[in-house]
């Protein structure tokens, strides 16, 4: 198996609309676990500036899994745009 196949199946899973906790497998959910406790290590800027490059799927559920605070942080330091669309996805997936 390829280093990047647990990545692989975690992007097509949320590409298809599964949420952090909605119908990802155990597999998977560990594996966006980690990657949420890797953003919260780093500082906002910091995160900011890998979400933004981050495909928004994984963006969104990288930020459903953060807490508030700090997810106002890290879309504090985003260019407005981008900010606005993640807070409308957002939005939208927790009003399922």
């Amino acid at each position: 198996r390829s280093t990047l196949f647990p990545y692989t199946t975690l992007f097509r899973s949320l590409a298809d609309g599964d949420s952090a906790g909605g119908g990802l497998s155990a597999e998977q959910k560990s594996e966006l676990d980690r990657i949420v406790r890797t953003f919260r290590e780093m500082s906002p800027k910091n995160a900011a500036a890998i979400l933004e490059k981050t495909e928004i799927n994984l963006a969104v559920a990288v930020l459903e899994g953060l807490q508030e605070d700090l997810r106002a942080k890290i879309l504090g330091r985003m260019e407005p745009e981008l900010a606005a669309k993640l807070m409308e996805e957002l939005s939208r997936r927790k009003n399922r």
